[in-house]
This record gives C-alpha cells, structure tokens and sequence, in this order.
C-alpha cells in the first residue's frame, strides 16, 4: 500500500509540473535540497510546491526538477497529521513518506525511505519548513542514503 501510494504522489506531481497549473509552483522562497546517494541535489525555487490533501490529512512538499523530456529528479516529503514543529517518524506504520525517483532516458527508479525522520523546524497555516533523512530502498533492492534534506515551503 505504501508503495502504491508513493508512486500516486510521484505520478500526480509529474502531472502537475507538466500541466498549465503552473500558479502552483514559483514561489521565489521555496527551497529543497539534500544529499542523495553521497551527491548533492538542488531543487530550484519554482520546482517545489507544499500542498495540504484534507483527505488523508497529509501536507505533501515535493521538489521536482527536469532537463529535458525524459530526465527528472523527484523528492517528495510527505507529513500525516502535522500538528506544528517537532520530529515525526518515517517507518511503515507513521504515514510519514520520503519518497525519491530519478529517471534518466526513460527509465525510473522509484524509491522509499525505510527508516528515516521529518524534523519541522517552522510551521505557519501557509508555510512549513524543515529537515529529513534517512535509510532509502529502491525498486532494484539497493539501499542508499539521503542525509542534509531541508525544506522550506509555502502550502497551498
């Protein structure tokens, strides 16, 4: 189910970037970046978005960056039930998701933090700051870090 539900938030933001809803990105004071891997990523200001799903009472920050068609590099930090600054576990039972895909030529690797941690350092009805890390697993069985995660977002 975890899975399932990551590679939604994956798709669905893909979508969104490549759509005309493009009021949604562009805040100049987004920021993401982290270390993935042992390599420093980025995400430009206008690549991030931070929304709140009254549904499943999650705020979902993703950072999403492209060159070209078929190159994407995709974080996505997913908080259930946020309720203001503290940690909040990433584990198969929180709801607490970090998800991280990077396709190059057409070909997606997909995956999930296994054990990690959400700190939020700063939060406001329309904005959430903070940091991650934590114990990645992707879609070839292969674990690898993502350590330095911060973000900072304005929630729409």
């Amino acid at each position: 189910m975890r899975k399932v539900l990551f590679v939604c938030c994956l798709l669905g933001t893909a979508l969104l970037a490549t759509s005309c809803l493009g009021n949604l990105f562009g805040n100049a004071d987004n920021y993401m970046s982290a270390t993935v891997d042992g390599t420093a990523v980025e995400w430009s200001a206008s690549g991030i978005t931070a929304i709140y799903n009254q549904n499943t009472d999650a705020t979902i920050v993703t950072g999403l960056k492209t060159s070209g068609l078929q190159n994407l590099e995709q974080m996505v930090v997913t908080i259930k039930g946020l309720s203001g600054e503290g940690t909040y576990k990433v584990d198969d039972v929180s709801g607490n998701i970090l998800g991280y895909q990077k396709t190059e030529s057409s070909n997606a690797v997909e995956s999930y933090c296994t054990d990690g941690t959400i700190e939020i350092s700063k939060y406001k009805n329309d904005w959430v700051e903070g940091t991650f890390s934590g114990t990645f697993l992707d879609a070839n069985n292969r674990t690898f870090s993502v350590s330095d995660g911060k973000f900072g977002a304005g929630i729409k």
